[in-house]
């Protein structure tokens, strides 16, 4: 009865009802954060009021909260929704969320929407004060993704129903050099992670395991991306994270190549995994990837099958990254007409498509100048 009562209402108003999925961070930040840029430019129709409610797993308390402060997030609209799907006609009234790929650009056309209250900010604030962090200090979020967390959060039958996702694990240890570079640079450095693999060793003082020194909540995996100078992400969903705060990030380890950034900030950068061919003992050209169908390979046993296999970003390749995006936020960076004649090489390669725009990232400039076979 409700659901034709909202729809007999809709000559005068639109209610729609959607889910969101906060089953994973990826999807829950990222494709909520692009519907609510949507909803600031008028893509979304200003004309409705949207009801939603979350998947029957939360994966952030914090985010669910703050969701709350700016969306119309209830757990009876479950019902509402399938009771519009049951009964026909009723598909103006259903929100599909947009996907998490920003190919027009609408991050770098809006402001973030999420927000801390001054409870939250003062506990933040406590918290990074007893790390011997002060208002003035800077520090980095790094995020490197293995497969710890799906095995022990979403258990499925066994640890080898997650294989699939292995393509796109990193080593933390390869992080290292990074994390000591960037501390010379004046920047404490979090590694985030709710589960990982294995502990970030160095006796640096500057470095903070925050993952696995028993500091870890739901709020400050929050607080800590959304405050952090620059974000340093190896794939995985916590990446979305910094993205909806407009935080600047590098992206390592990109993989399959056609996802490789898009859209989203101004000062955002990422580097993809090269891809060896093991018959030929030699890494792909990006255009082979392409053409082979590689650039958009979602599993393990693709790769497998085809005889090739992803290769890591290597250690030196990760902190001429990091010393990238340090050098563009401090106006030092300077592009050559080399560096802007192969970005556009790069992007030439990549098509255009549901998941890459007219928008495009930045790729890392020495990776592309150490790499220029590989545009060929």
């Amino acid at each position: 009865p409700v659901v034709l009562f909202i729809r007999i209402l809709r000559p005068l108003r639109l209610i729609r009802f959607g889910r969101i999925n906060s089953r994973r961070i990826g999807h829950y930040v990222a494709n909520t954060e692009i519907y609510l840029c949507e909803r600031d430019l008028g893509i979304q129709n200003a004309y409705t009021r949207d009801f939603f409610y979350n998947k029957n797993i939360v994966c952030n308390k914090q985010l669910e909260k703050m969701y709350a402060r700016i969306l119309n997030v209830y757990p009876f609209v479950k019902y509402l929704y399938q009771a519009n799907r049951i009964i026909a006609g009723g598909e103006k009234h259903v929100i599909t969320l947009p996907s998490d790929r920003d190919i027009y650009g609408q991050v770098r056309k809006t402001e973030s929407h999420l927000f801390f209250t001054d409870e939250e900010e003062y506990i933040g604030k406590q918290y990074l004060k007893s790390k011997g962090i002060h208002d003035g200090d800077k520090f980095i979020c790094l995020h490197v993704r293995d497969n710890a967390y799906l095995n022990k959060m979403h258990p499925k039958l066994s640890e080898n129903d997650w294989k699939y996702h292995d393509y796109r694990d990193s080593c933390i240890e390869d992080f290292l050099e990074t994390a000591e570079e960037m501390t010379k640079r004046n920047y404490y450095i979090f590694r985030m992670g709710s589960v990982v693999k294995k502990e970030l060793k160095t006796n640096n003082s500057m470095i903070i395991d925050y993952a696995c020194n028993g500091d870890r909540t739901d709020f400050l995996d929050i607080y800590l991306f959304a405050n952090c100078h620059i974000a340093l992400s190896a794939g995985g969903g916590p990446c979305s994270v910094p993205l909806a705060f407009r935080r600047p990030l590098g992206v390592i380890n990109y993989i399959p190549l056609e996802y490789c950034l898009v859209g989203f900030g101004i000062n955002d950068i990422s580097i993809p995994k090269k891809i060896w061919l093991q018959k030929e003992n030699r890494f792909m050209t990006f255009r082979e990837i392409i053409k082979m169908g590689a650039g958009k390979f979602l599993t393990t046993d693709q790769y497998q099958e085809l005889g090739i296999e992803p290769v890591n970003n290597t250690p030196e390749e990760i902190v001429d990254l990091a010393i990238e995006i340090d050098e563009r936020l401090k106006g030092n960076w300077m592009t050559t007409k080399e560096d802007e004649e192969l970005q556009k090489k790069f992007w030439d390669i990549i098509p255009e498509s549901n998941i890459v725009g007219k928008e495009k990232g930045i790729i890392g400039a020495q990776f592309l100048r150490q790499n220029k076979e590989l545009l060929n």
